[in-house]
């Protein structure tokens, strides 16, 4: 019976992580990929419509991924084996899951703070 809210947080990690990764997939092979396929006169209506709504949807997978992870380290009893986070595989691997999703999600919200201006991705 103990197993229970470890299994439910370990699922809602890995759905949030599906839906994370496959809406910035869907990001940018699908829409991306059309909008750039509209006359450069439409894109800005378009854009106005689709970016708002694409990044709050992508921060809040985000959040939930980052949270439920957190939560499935504490459910999970393994917490006091990251005091020694090269211990073990299970410390290594969380550490460094850890460290990448914070990146990218520190990267995705500087984006979202420039107003989406990346100079580097930018179609000239």
């Amino acid at each position: 019976m103990e197993e229970i809210p470890l299994i439910v947080v370990q699922w809602l990690h890995l759905l949030a992580a599906f839906l994370w990764i496959g809406g910035g997939s869907y990001a940018l092979f699908v829409q991306l990929p059309g909008v750039l396929a509209l006359a450069p006169a439409a894109r800005g209506p378009v854009v106005a419509q689709l970016a708002p709504r694409q990044m709050t949807y992508l921060l809040r997978a985000a959040e939930l991924t980052l949270a439920t992870g957190l939560i499935r380290i504490v459910v999970s009893g393994r917490a006091q084996e990251l005091n020694a986070p090269l211990g073990t595989r299970w410390a290594a691997s969380t550490l460094i899951g850890t460290i990448g999703a914070v990146a990218i999600y520190v990267l995705i919200r500087a984006i979202v703070k420039a107003g989406g201006k990346v100079r580097a991705f930018d179609p000239v």
